[in-house]
């Protein structure tokens, strides 16, 4: 199982384990949190447990590459970073990633990305990373911005989430534009 080794002044990267049910629970049961998500609020814990057991699938065979993110010297989660789509014979993947609530606006998430995609350039060789965001997410567009990713298109009511119809961003960022 691919586990990558990242460490930054105040954060780290761990696989995520059935004991981390709770801490799954509390990030993606946030309507907050789940705004900007391409999928709905966690309203049981079986969600999470079912979360759980397909980033475990996804590690083993490839397709989900999602850790848990913890504050360094810390176990509990406060969030989740993740490669999905990964095509090794076109060296791409998506990135997605989330944090709680309570720790928004403390810099972590901006701290975490550029070691995590240098590591996604580095260590699985991607060449195209690629991001889906909500245009009315304007944080994570300014990060994704921030590290040299590049707006190329719209999918236009893309998503029917929370009985709403959303639009989707797609941005890109090649290994030469990256910006660490």
């Amino acid at each position: 199982m691919l586990s990558p080794r990242i460490s930054t002044d105040h954060l780290s990267l761990r696989i995520i384990n059935s004991s981390d049910t709770d801490q799954i629970y509390h990030i993606f049961s946030d309507a907050d949190v789940c705004r900007y998500w391409s999928a709905e609020v966690m309203t049981d814990k079986k969600e999470a447990e079912q979360f759980i057991e397909t980033v475990h699938r996804g590690m083993e065979d490839g397709s989900l590459l999602e850790w848990g993110i913890t504050l360094r010297g810390k176990s509990e989660l406060i969030g989740t970073g993740a490669y999905s789509a990964w095509n090794k014979k076109h060296r791409t993947a998506e990135i997605g990633f989330a944090l709680r609530r309570d720790v928004w606006g403390k810099g972590y998430m901006k701290e975490f990305l550029g070691p995590f995609l240098n590591w996604g350039f580095e260590e699985l060789d991607l060449h195209r990373i690629q991001a889906d965001v909500d245009p009315r997410n304007l944080a994570s567009l300014s990060l994704l911005e921030y590290y040299g990713f590049r707006k190329e298109g719209m999918l236009r009511e893309c998503y029917r989430l929370n009985n709403e119809i959303q639009d989707a961003v797609i941005l890109g960022l090649l290994r030469p534009d990256f910006k660490y």
